[in-house]
């Protein structure tokens, strides 16, 4: 059979396309393969093939960075770099590249600066050490110099030449590269001391996102999400980050913001963000310990919250165990943190603006200071059935109701009907039989209050000092019956449990992520961006 020239149309890397030079972003020049007699070689091959084989080339490390790959074609010829150029300046991780020499490069090409999208930044003493100091060469301060010059920011000097000094903050590099890359959709920091009060990468946003200009700085219309590792930052810190209007999803993990106690006397907390102001969707709050006021008043100043993950801890209480641990005696703070008990009726209250937006709860806690266990959980969230859109709600019997004392057919009334994904934390504190008890209620009349159940997932991960309380709980309940039960009703048993044996007749669940989105691909620059004498 024929072949005919017809149904196999040009790919739109092989149309002819002016040569010029790029204006704005996506205009970069791509040549036509290359066309000769004899035999086919890799530079006859489409674009949209040469991708697709760079997808399958060994990754650099276990989450498929392949920024060895990616330069290593860009090296090839012209033709080459410009078609992995999108992928090559995607990201950016601070892991694998120097600041200086990625500053460097956007500030000397505001094209190449217009395609990162990814940011992943640490700093703080000890942080890259290991790497060699960068040399700035004299061309290297002339494209510093000219860079903030065209941001024409306030003391615009003073910044250029602290990001030439060798011995500059690599805080202060990284807010210069963020002023510099319009296009970021996604940042993620590991915070960690600085010399001054407040990161600058902080003091760019927060120029950014007020009223008023700061020089020629972008005010992040792209930037989507935002994952911080908390060190020395402080709430008060991250305000700025609530006024951004393109901004969705915010990830705080190990944020400590509790009361403060002045004098003896409480000191109120000030949140200088305007009720229901914030276009944040999902908040998740991993590994912190916040006073429910400082939870509520976060969750007032959005205006629809459609995620809210806060697992409630205490082990980055200062006081824990009756002591002030040692890394906060060098804070300057100017009171002392006081309790910070996790009251669900206050969080209920703040949860009941957003009924009708609210699709993922994950409201948990992790207390490691046995002896003030129930002074830390105060009240209960009381019933959840006029959030109509939850489907997903992971959380605990004592958020809910006191199982010892209310009967266990109270459960399955509290949940919303909506629920496809039911999750329960169980630690050693619980009355557990009393819990199982109000879980085979629910397989029983579950049809009944939750229609769209589809899943229920225990997690039972707490170890006491003397045994092993999921072993414990293996023994004296036969979860076979459960599974039996829930079966019926079409729904899956899944058990977390912390010994082999524990699972024996139940599938495994893993807990997933805090994380709202994937660990990003890192990729960055050319030979000497990458290289690892940057700093």
């Amino acid at each position: 059979m024929a072949l005919r020239d017809d149904e196999f149309p040009p790919l739109p890397s092989q149309r002819t396309i002016a040569r010029c030079q790029p204006a704005t972003l996506g205009k970069l020049r791509k040549a036509p393969a290359r066309k000769h007699d004899g035999l086919a070689t890799i530079m006859d091959l489409p674009d949209e093939l040469l991708l697709e084989i760079l997808k399958h080339l060994p990754p650099l490390d276990q989450v498929h960075f392949q920024l060895g790959s990616i330069l290593s074609l860009s090296l090839v010829n012209r033709r080459f770099h410009d078609v992995v150029a999108e992928h090559l300046y995607a990201n950016y991780n601070s892991l694998f590249c120097g600041p200086f020499p990625f500053l460097r490069t956007m500030m000397s090409n505001s094209v190449i600066s217009q395609l990162v999208q990814s940011i992943n930044f640490r700093y703080g003493p000890g942080v890259h050490s290991s790497r060699p100091t960068y040399i700035r060469s004299l061309a290297d301060r002339r494209v510093i110099k000219a860079g903030f010059k065209v941001l024409d920011i306030p003391d615009w000097k003073s910044w250029a030449n602290d990001c030439c000094n060798e011995d500059c903050e690599q805080d202060l590099l990284y807010a210069a590269i963020l002023a510099h890359t319009r296009n970021v959709t996604n940042l993620e920091v590991d915070d960690g001391e600085v010399a001054y009060h407040v990161p600058k990468w902080i003091e760019i946003i927060r120029h950014a996102a007020g009223r008023a200009p700061f020089g020629q700085v972008h005010r992040f219309p792209h930037l989507k999400s935002i994952q911080i590792d908390i060190g020395r930052l402080r709430l008060r810190n991250l305000s700025p980050l609530f006024r951004l209007p393109s901004l969705r999803t915010v990830l705080l993990r190990g944020l400590m913001e509790t009361s403060k106690v002045v004098k003896g006397d409480p000191f109120p907390f000030k949140w200088s963000i305007t009720a229901s102001s914030s276009s944040i969707e999902e908040l998740l709050l991993p590994d912190c310990t916040i006073d429910s006021t400082v939870l509520a008043a976060l969750l007032g100043s959005c205006r629809a919250i459609k995620k809210l993950k806060y697992e409630h801890v205490d082990h980055r209480w200062p006081y824990l165990c009756d002591r002030l641990f040692p890394w906060w005696e060098d804070r300057n703070d100017d009171g002392h943190f006081g309790f910070a008990p996790l009251h669900y009726p206050t969080i209920a209250k703040a949860l009941h603006r957003h009924k009708s937006t609210l699709e993922d709860l994950h409201l948990a806690h992790n207390i490691v200071e046995t002896r003030h266990y129930k002074y830390r959980l105060i009240g209960h969230l009381g019933s959840l059935q006029d959030t109509q859109n939850i489907t997903e709600l992971r959380t605990t019997f004592r958020a809910l109701l006191d199982i010892a004392t209310e009967p266990a057919s109270i459960l399955v009334e509290l949940l919303p009907p909506s629920l496809t994904t039911l999750v329960f934390v169980i630690d050693y504190f619980h009355e557990h039989l009393e819990c199982m008890r109000a879980l085979e209620h629910l397989a029983v009349y579950g049809q009944e209050y939750l229609p769209k159940l589809e899943v229920l997932s225990l997690e039972i991960g707490a170890v006491d000092d003397n045994f092993n309380f999921s072993r414990r709980l293996r023994i004296n309940y036969d979860f076979e019956h459960l599974q039996k039960l829930l079966r019926e009703n079409g729904v899956k048993l899944f058990v977390n449990g912390t010994d082999d044996g524990f699972n024996k007749h139940v599938k495994t669940w893993k807990a997933p992520s805090w994380d709202s989105t994937e660990e990003s691909e890192s990729e960055s620059d050319d030979e000497p961006l990458y290289s690892d004498d940057g700093s």
